[in-house]
């Protein structure tokens, strides 16, 4: 295969190209494609894409840019002799014209005539129904198939390609194909709330609504909603001049002015016309007067740093932005105009002086209470990071041990880290089947609650799962324990607040209907009354 780097017009009697493998480059479509033109050829070059390249590439652009290049006064472009191409006389410069032909079409046509005779709609509809009758709910993060399922079928439904039956099978499992009038964004517009405040999510909301507007998309109902709102659709555009006053109050106040949706798309347009050369001289005049050009998303974030510097605002973040400011001025790397303005205000340059080791155990020596100075439990922590490591000197080791700082060779673990899972199982069968320990030890619980979440989010095996799903760890089972042994010290007489105030919840769920028969059957053995007041001890 020839892609690169050879021209095919110095090989006689090659006057094509054949698309054999996919790209969708336009960069190395182009130069494939190139391979069979020529400023001096005379034939009509053909191209056969049997991969169906161009589909992926800008097809239209590209004819466009070769017809414009034939259409220059270059004299490098050849007189053509027509008749060598079209069977004419006359002689000139003619174009070499370009045309796609979509051979394929009919067959594909073809094919989506009868590929519903050849789907799985049945298989998925199967597991979709098996899905729902577990109790599983359908969404694109735990079941991305079933879900996209669903929404493939309700937009076949709207475009009316949706047959009846399957419409009706659909809705016995109960999915529902009536749509939502309104969504959430659309209540809390009727309901009058503030869409005005920038960089909300309702304020862009409303502006992409006003972009369907405009490709007349929303109802009359829509329309009349939102107008109620006191949303203008009608809103004139900003004069260029106008779009450069606004900039420039906002450069000089960056915290206090935020930066409107308008404004913000303004910036980017005027960001593309300038990298695509484009802007008129006067306009770029303008922009390059005030240094729109340099004013990157980077100096935005310095300016706003600068200007909480320059109120007073220091916290944690401009702490850290101070620190770079001396850095990158020490290292020669900082921008002329940010230490002019640096400078404007009285910065000081000079490094800021880092705690020594001696002068961080000082403190930590002379305070007893090291452990709830943040700073200084940082540092120890730290250093036994690096005595696991082997960083920390044998003096450095022996100062910290004389001061009773004693490290040890390995990290913490939690308790129950060196348990492997099976184990962990056994510990909690064996805890649900002794009534007569009251809780689950800590290390048991937090054990639990991970499985419940590993669980939920599908991050446990299969072998996991079922070892899991044989305690009925996700139905609490540890509940079912409880009353359990509510139930044995009810029947060994106790009748203390407690369990008189569990005598009586059982009473009331009998009553109501929701106590279950397994529950039933064992009050009963013991002959509970169901129909007796509480009783007092």
């Amino acid at each position: 295969m020839f892609n690169e780097a050879i021209h095919l017009d110095g090989i006689k009697g090659i006057d094509g190209v054949i698309f054999m493998r996919f790209t969708a480059s336009p960069n190395v479509y182009y130069q494939q494609m190139g391979r069979c033109f020529s400023v001096n050829q005379t034939q009509q070059p053909i191209i056969f894409d049997l991969v169906n390249n161009f589909s992926s590439v800008s097809r239209n652009k590209f004819k466009k840019e070769v017809e414009a290049e034939f259409q220059t006064d270059s004299h490098d472009l050849p007189w053509i002799t027509t008749d060598l191409r079209f069977g004419r006389a006359s002689s000139n410069k003619e174009l070499i014209g370009i045309s796609f032909f979509d051979e394929t079409r009919e067959i594909r046509e073809l094919f989506n005539s009868f590929a519903s005779e050849f789907d799985n709609w049945e298989i998925q509809f199967k597991n979709l129904s098996a899905l729902i009758q577990q109790g599983q709910s359908i969404s694109h993060r735990y079941t991305p198939s079933a879900y996209q399922f669903v929404n493939r079928n309700k937009y076949y439904y709207r475009k009316g390609l949706l047959s009846t039956e399957r419409v009706q099978k659909l809705l016995n499992i109960g999915i529902n194909f009536t749509p939502k009038p309104y969504g959430q964004n659309w209540n809390l517009i009727k309901s009058g709330a503030d869409w005005r405040i920038a960089k909300s999510k309702l304020n862009s909301w409303v502006y992409s609504q006003i972009i369907k507007y405009r490709q007349g998309k929303l109802t009359n109902e829509q329309i009349a909603i939102l107008t109620n709102a006191g949303v203008r659709f009608d809103k004139p555009a900003c004069t260029f001049d106008q779009n450069l006053e606004k900039f420039i109050a906002y450069r000089a106040d960056l915290i206090n002015n935020p930066l409107s949706d308008d404004l913000r798309s303004w910036i980017r347009s005027q960001k593309l016309s300038l990298r695509r050369k484009t802007l008129t001289p006067d306009h770029k005049s303008k922009l390059d007067a005030i240094g729109f050009g340099q004013f990157t998303e980077n100096d935005r974030q310095w300016e706003i740093s600068f200007q909480k510097y320059t109120n007073g605002c220091i916290d944690r973040s401009l702490q850290n932005w101070i620190l770079k400011q001396k850095k990158y001025y020490d290292e020669g790397i900082l921008a002329e105009w940010k230490i002019i303005k640096l400078k404007s205000i009285g910065f000081d340059f000079t490094q800021t002086k880092i705690a020594s080791w001696n002068e961080m155990f000082e403190e930590v020596k002379e305070n007893k209470d090291w452990k709830k100075v943040k700073k200084l439990r940082l540092w120890v922590t730290d250093q036994a990071r690096r005595f696991r490591k082997g960083e920390l000197s044998p003096e450095k080791t022996s100062l910290l041990n004389a001061i009773g700082i004693i490290f040890s060779k390995t990290a913490y673990r939690s308790p129950y880290a060196h348990k492997d899972f099976n184990q962990m199982i056994q510990e909690y069968k064996a805890f649900l089947s002794d009534l007569s320990e009251p809780d689950m030890t800590p290390e048991l619980g937090l054990w639990v609650r991970n499985q419940r979440s590993r669980y939920r989010k599908g991050k446990v095996s299969n072998a996991e799962k079922r070892a899991l799903d044989a305690v009925g760890i996700m139905n609490k089972p540890v509940n079912e324990r409880g009353w359990l042994a509510r139930l044995e010290r009810y029947k060994s007489g106790e009748r203390s607040r407690e369990i008189n105030v569990w005598a009586k919840l059982q009473r009331k769920t009998y009553r109501m209907g929701r106590l279950s028969e397994d529950r039933m059957r064992q009050l009963r053995s013991i002959k509970f009354k169901f129909d007796a007041a509480v009783e007092h001890v």
